[in-house]
């Protein structure tokens, strides 16, 4: 059987390039030393035919993993959505508490920001047009990106001449308050250095603090939702822009979260503070 199809598409295709290593970081009293990465995922615009925009903003994800562990990939399936409504969505790899203390985290996701900065050409990225958004601990850090606004209290001197800052930060099922999360002994550790954690809601600062969204799931059995919502009231009363969307019943990283109603939810929130 011989079939014509029509021309065009709905969508842009969608490149992915991986293990591009932002930092190297050290650990085992500075004898040994470790690369991290981010991996970006961007519309093609090689090709007379390509989309012709070639900038886009920019989407940074920063997925969960109890303090402990962590996969910048694991997400990006789920990811591409954003990618397919006009984002580069670069999901980054940070350090892990066996490895790293706080603040180096948040030192880490800075400089990841920068050097996107400092890339932004290469990567197709509007450097003015940065949101942030991440799952579980990965919300912890993203949320604090966003609460730390434009203050360059995170640098720790890589790509330096660039800011960190964010226009918008978004958090999936988050953690807020690592003191009170309620770690059990006999599933998981309780991270070493848990109460070096700014607790979120004591961080909020009406002067810098970026617009924030939170989704929690009211039957969240790891991360209660009373965290975001400990957090909401918080934001609301310093006047800084934020919403709460409950997922009735979801548990932690549930299938509702990732429902193109939600995603979409997420991206009108960031179209209208980026």
């Amino acid at each position: 059987m011989r079939t014509v199809l029509s021309g065009g598409s709905d969508h842009p295709v969608v490149l992915l390039t991986t293990g591009i290593v932002y930092m190297q970081t050290s650990f085992w009293c500075g004898a040994a030393s470790q690369p991290l990465h981010l991996s970006v995922m961007r519309p093609r615009s090689h090709f007379s035919y390509d989309d012709t925009v070639t900038d886009y903003p920019c989407l940074v994800f920063l997925a969960g993993g109890s303090f402990r562990e962590v996969d910048c990939n694991v997400w990006m399936p789920e990811l591409l959505y954003y990618v397919r409504h006009g984002f580069v969505v670069a999901s980054v790899e940070y350090g892990t508490t066996f490895k790293t203390r706080f603040p180096a985290q948040m030192e880490q996701i800075s400089c990841a920001i920068r050097y996107i900065r400092a890339n932004a050409k290469a990567l197709h990225v509007k450097s003015d047009e940065i949101a942030i958004m991440g799952e579980s601990a990965g919300g912890y850090f993203s949320v604090l990106s966003g609460l730390s606004g434009a203050s360059e209290r995170y640098g720790n001197g890589l790509y330096g001449q660039y800011p960190s800052g964010v226009c918008c930060a978004v958090g999936l099922y988050p953690v807020t308050n690592v003191r009170t999360l309620g770690f059990d002994p006999e599933k998981q550790e309780i991270p070493y250095d848990a109460f070096s954690y700014p607790v979120l809601a004591e961080s909020v600062d009406p002067k810098v603090s970026k617009p924030i969204l939170l989704v929690h799931g009211t039957g969240d059995s790891q991360v209660a939702s009373s965290q975001s919502e400990e957090l909401y009231v918080a934001l609301q009363k310093a006047g800084v822009p934020s919403d709460l969307v409950l997922v009735e019943g979801a548990e932690h990283a549930d299938h509702p979260f990732f429902r193109d109603s939600v995603k979409q939810t997420i991206l009108e929130f960031i179209a209208a503070h980026i």
